[in-house]
């Protein structure tokens, strides 16, 4: 029985009462007026008719309180059930963990459960009589106005989500549903709280992005590894055949099943490298035809990645001439075409094949395009180095012949000087001495050029493979002491050498170790005019030092990086080629050692070697 059945049952049930009671009253009445008019001698007898009808309705008023008594029992029974039926909906409500609330049209609560309560944060006791909108946090209010206008009208149940503030430090997310009570100007609610859901959602948004961001760093971090190697490698190859299969091979399997490297090699020839090598190079080794309206001619003219999902019979032979069964043995059934380009111009394609397009690289055709940066760029310094060595191997031929022609007068003018020193052709005076001295001294200066600009073109242009050997470092110190000694007491200075009483053993190659200390204590004697020139050699375990120390002139620091560049020269006046300083880091570092200097101007200048105890792989 709903609540408006209820009242008209009750309004009923007051009414038969009321016309109970005032039966009763009037009857009461009626026989106080008979009393008085009987005591006053004014009452009429009684008849029998009048006595029936008293009769009748005592008897009448006597049914209608005895029924009224019944009902009212009948009635106070079914309040009292009623009441307990309310106590064990409002029981069942209060252990409901949803929020339900009444309210009138206005949102204004007047009942609500446990949960409602709770959920507010308002006590039970005072939450009859709040506005439900006070509850609703400022930022959602403009939508729950919206909403509670369409729930004016009765109709379906409406549903929306919005966030509750001032129960606690965050707002409370909230899923309401909602509808108009269908018997009363009343609205009935039901509050879900789905904060710990949101904050899972939210929780599990945040770990999905950090793993994402995870998953991309990872990702680039594989890639920066791969460039890196595939940088290396390609640096580390020599020659331009050994740069193009460097390509192919390092493209697979990370960028495709099969990578295949169609260019034109300096002699107009097209060429085609093929990875993984092996039988597969010779089935495949046919190159790609570049004409217009290919699928490598388009790249070619175009200079733009190309990507083929799904390759046709036409441009299974374009890319594979007279081959197409090796694909389907293979199942290579899509490509990515990249573009090998050096500052805009094309030099090969690369093609990448697989059975998918995500297994050549099309999963991240930005990785795709960095490698073929990086490989044209391999490919072109390749070309490059071939050009420099040629034009470097000219410029050695050209210096050798030069020197070789400059050789063999400057033999007869020190052979001719030696005849005139030693007077066969007659006696020479006090000047023409001193002039043949002159004469000499610039012989051998020249010789000394020529012998420089020779080992410059030998060590640096096109250097000739190291013989390696195992000698005593000690031993080899003391033979270059010794043979500049003369040329250090000539210019008044003290030539001093000391080492470990030990043999100090390494292996490398001596005669180019010979030829460093001698460049190396002859610059030291050349630019020192008072004091000692030391050579030290000693054993640091894991490599030999030699130090070559001056107390000459020393080197201002704004000219000490640039002491080691082809034909500079610390003082013009004291000649020389300019070149033994780039000779002596030559050799160093083809012996897989380090040459550092630390100077002060005015106090002198220290050279410092360290090689290797072994040198398993020469430079």
């Amino acid at each position: 029985m709903g609540r408006t059945q209820r009242k008209k049952q009750r309004d009923a049930d007051e009414g038969d009462e009321q016309e109970v009671h005032a039966q009763v009253e009037n009857l009461r009445r009626w026989l106080r007026t008979y009393a008085q008019a009987e005591q006053s001698g004014r009452a009429a007898p009684l008849t029998e008719p009048v006595l029936a009808h008293l009769e009748e309705t005592i008897e009448a008023l006597r049914v209608s309180d005895d029924d009224l008594r019944l009902h009212l029992d009948t009635l106070r029974r079914n309040a009292a059930r009623m009441e307990q039926e309310r106590a064990r909906y409002r029981e069942l409500l209060d252990l409901s963990p949803d929020a339900y609330l009444l309210t009138d049209l206005e949102a204004t609560i007047v009942d609500a459960n446990a949960a409602a309560a709770e959920l507010l944060g308002i006590d039970r006791l005072d939450i009859a009589g709040r506005p439900l909108s006070a509850s609703v946090d400022p930022e959602d209010k403009p939508i729950f106005w919206e909403w509670l206008a369409d729930l004016q009208t009765p109709g379906q149940p409406l549903q929306w989500e919005m966030r509750l503030s001032g129960t606690g430090p965050e707002p409370r997310h909230v899923v309401v549903r909602a509808r108009h009570a269908s018997e009363a100007p009343e609205l009935l609610w039901m509050l879900r709280d789905i904060s710990e859901r949101i904050r899972a959602e939210e929780t599990e948004r945040r770990l999905r992005q950090e793993r994402a961001e995870r998953q991309a760093a990872d990702t680039a971090a594989q890639q920066a590894r791969f460039l890196a190697r595939a940088g290396r490698l390609l640096n580390e190859a020599f020659g331009a055949a050994a740069v193009a299969e460097a390509v192919v091979e390092t493209a697979v399997p990370t960028l495709g099943r099969v990578a295949l490297l169609d260019i034109r090699e300096a002699d107009g020839r097209e060429a085609r490298y093929v990875a993984p090598a092996g039988e597969l190079s010779g089935r495949l080794s046919q190159p790609a035809s570049r004409d217009p309206g290919t699928v490598v001619g388009s790249v070619l003219r175009s200079g733009e990645l190309d990507v083929i999902p799904h390759l046709s019979d036409v441009q299974r032979e374009q890319i594979a001439p007279g081959a197409t069964h090796v694909l389907d043995e293979l199942k290579l059934h899509a490509a990515v075409l990249v573009p090998l380009k050096r500052k805009n111009v094309v030099i090969g394609v690369l093609t990448l094949l697989g059975e998918t397009v995500e297994e050549c690289s099309a999963r991240d055709l930005l990785l795709g395009k960095a490698y073929g940066e990086n490989a044209a760029l391999a490919l072109d310094n390749a070309r490059l180095f071939l050009e420099a060595r040629a034009a470097s191997r000219a410029k050695s031929d050209f210096i050798g012949y030069l020197s070789h022609e400059f050789r063999t007068p400057l033999t007869s003018v020190l052979g001719y000087a030696d005849l005139l020193e030693s007077e066969t052709a007659g006696p020479l005076t006090e000047m023409q001495r001193r002039q043949l001295s002159r004469l000499r001294a610039g012989a051998w200066h020249l010789s000394r050029l020529v012998d420089d600009t020779l080992a410059y073109s030998r060590e640096v242009i096109s250097p000739p493979a190291l013989e390696l050997e195992s000698f005593d470092v000690r031993q080899l110190g003391v033979e270059c002491v010794h043979a500049l000694r003369p040329a250090a007491a000539q210019q008044g200075l003290t030539l001093e050498f000391s080492a470990p009483q030990y043999p100090v053993t390494i292996r490398s190659d001596s005669g180019r170790l010979r030829q460093i200390l001698l460049n190396l204590i002859d610059n030291a004697i050349k630019f020192t005019t008072v004091g000692t020139v030391r050579v030290a050699v000693e054993d640091r375990e894991e490599h030999v030092q030699i130090d070559v120390q001056d107390t000459g002139i020393g080197i201002p620091a704004r000219q000490i990086e640039r002491i080691f560049q082809p034909f500079h020269q610390l003082d013009d006046e004291r000649g020389g080629s300019g070149l033994g300083l780039t000779s002596a880091r030559q050799l160093v570092w083809r012996l897989g050692g380090e040459i550092s200097v630390s100077s002060t101007e005015g106090v002198g200048t220290t050279f410092t070697v360290r090689l290797p105890r072994d040198l398993p792989h020469p430079r």
